[in-house]
């Protein structure tokens, strides 16, 4: 029986996940979760072989980012090559410097009940502090008096017309 290529070895062992798009990997892993599978007899991360199978060979000196982690990615134990981008090591640092500050430039501490994610401009997936958030918002109205009073109009405008369509869907309903 002839031995399987590297390529069919690698496809046995991930399965997609449909709504993230992420190639999981259901071979061996590694302490910190990233897939691992023999090449010449030698351990190698599956990240790379999946991108050097799929995209060509990884640039030198540089190391493969999970760039769509962890907005859209699961993380390590992904290897889609698509979520992969070779980057320098100090840019794939900075890109996740933020997961290891523990404090808002304010100084208010990144807590779990103290923490909002939200997906910024760029499309990327970004953490606030909601004391900070919450003081900016109490700036802005205190600026904006004429824009406040406006939005309060708006919503309560918004309000009756809800109230409004509701109440003629039970009148129909009770006619019927």
């Amino acid at each position: 029986m002839p031995r399987k290529s590297l390529k069919e070895r690698f496809d046995a062992k991930i399965t997609i996940d449909i709504q993230s798009g992420c190639w999981l990997w259901t071979g061996a892993k590694s302490k910190s979760g990233y897939g691992n599978i023999s090449v010449g007899g030698k351990p190698k991360r599956a990240t790379r072989v999946a991108y050097e199978l799929y995209r060509g060979p990884i640039p030198k000196d540089l190391v493969l980012d999970h760039f769509l982690y962890p907005a859209q990615c699961i993380g390590p134990r992904c290897c889609n090559p698509e979520h992969l981008m070779p980057t320098t090591r100090s840019e794939n640092a900075a890109r996740n410097a933020w997961t290891r500050k523990t404090h808002c430039p304010a100084g208010h501490e990144y807590s779990e009940e103290n923490t909002a994610f939200e997906t910024n401009s760029c499309g990327r997936k970004s953490r606030r502090c909601k004391k900070c958030r919450i003081e900016n918002v109490r700036r802005w109205q205190k600026k904006h008096p004429e824009k406040l009073k406006q939005y309060r109009e708006n919503a309560k405008l918004r309000a009756k017309a809800r109230k409004r369509g509701r109440s003629a869907k039970a009148r129909d309903a009770l006619a019927a």
